[in-house]
């Protein structure tokens, strides 16, 4: 076998530029995703050490108004036996009924306080970690779980009864909102679904609503399903949900 210096040198240079081609389109993107990664992971951390800072110096807050209030209800029910032993000496009428009356409204007034202290505090925990759980989904939501979440939507129409095709208007026009573009394959296959729903072939609008954070919304006709992490969070706060 000779060797070729035209044949040499024109492999070398072919060489040379798939390695540059490599570098630029694939090597460097690369990284790049995964350093947007590790930053994204960074900033979930950071944030969830800053909502467990706070919620532990709420619970110390709550701590110290629980026994700033115990001391009061202390020296409420001190000033009251007091008060009741001055007025027994003082006024032979009053009973001992009276007395306790007051001990128990005091009491009660106390409690009302401590209890309206502690769902105001409870509350700025809760919607503190609701905040967060929204800010760490919407970080993780990715094209994977946009695709997972339409399956689900998919499998609820595909599981509907025969008679509920009939509840169905002969509306031609469905509304997807989504928490992001869909990609062509979850669209076709909610289309499909709803064809063999009501039997006929629906025009499907797309509305992009990035508050709900994953996930994907049917709207046909008046009816609601709801396959988002903004409606289960929703319903974890106690609103009522669609279909």
């Amino acid at each position: 076998m000779t060797f070729n210096p035209t044949t040499f040198v024109f492999e070398l240079i072919n060489f040379l530029a798939l390695v540059y081609i490599l570098q630029r389109l694939l090597y460097r993107p690369l990284h790049e995703i995964i350093d947007r990664r590790r930053e994204a992971i960074a900033r979930a951390q950071a944030e969830a050490e800053a909502a467990c800072a706070s919620a532990q110096k709420l619970q110390q807050q709550l701590q110290t108004q629980m026994t700033s209030l115990e001391e009061q209800r202390r020296a409420v029910l001190a000033e009251a036996r007091r008060a009741a032993e001055e007025e027994r000496e003082g006024v032979a009428a009053r009973t001992e009924e009276d007395i306790q009356r007051r001990i128990e409204e005091s009491r009660r007034a106390l409690q009302v306080e401590r209890q309206a202290t502690m769902k105001a505090l409870q509350g700025d925990v809760l919607r503190q970690a609701i905040g967060l759980s929204a800010r760490l989904l919407e970080e993780a939501a990715d094209t994977s779980v946009q695709s997972r979440l339409t399956q689900h939507l998919v499998d609820a129409l595909d599981s509907l009864p025969s008679g509920e095709a009939e509840k169905a208007s002969d509306s031609r026009t469905a509304l997807l909102e989504a928490a992001s573009s869909p990609a062509a394959d979850d669209l076709t296959r909610v289309t499909a679904s709803l064809r063999r729903l009501l039997g006929y072939p629906v025009q499907l609008r797309v509305d992009v609503d990035p508050s709900l954070i994953a996930g994907v919304r049917l709207r046909l006709d008046g009816r609601v399903w709801d396959a988002t992490f903004k409606g289960q969070l929703d319903k974890g706060e106690g609103h009522d949900g669609d279909s």
